[in-house]
């Protein structure tokens, strides 16, 4: 959990096997505070509040948004010292296997860079 905490920005995003374009994640800010996050996505804000399961391969996150139409999601996770990689289920979908969205609808995923301070 300790590895997760600080500010993070998109680097590069991805669904349905596509790359997401640049002025779509460009703005994207995630902080993570405890078991807190807070999203800004070109402006808008979301929070909620996250756990991990390190223990299982791919690592798990559980994450609940208090925006309603996010809601509960699924995902995964890879952490290192200046990198976090976490792909996400949302609309009901399965929690993610692999670190991949081509041919899996409703999955998401970003690659986050350390903000540096």
């Amino acid at each position: 959990m300790q590895k997760l905490q600080g500010t993070w920005v998109v680097a590069s995003g991805q669904a349905n096997g596509e790359t997401l374009p640049e002025e779509f994640v460009k703005n994207i800010v995630l902080t993570i505070k405890g078991s807190a996050y807070t999203a800004v996505i070109n402006e808008q804000t979301d929070k909620g509040t996250f756990k991990i399961n390190a223990g299982k391969q791919p690592m798990e996150m559980d994450i609940d948004s208090e925006n309603a139409d996010a809601g509960h999601l699924l995902g995964i996770y890879e952490v290192g010292p200046e990198t976090l990689k976490v792909c996400y289920a949302h609309n009901g979908a399965a929690r993610p296997k692999s670190f991949s969205t081509k041919d899996v609808e409703n999955v998401f995923m970003f690659d986050y860079k350390r903000k540096k301070e």
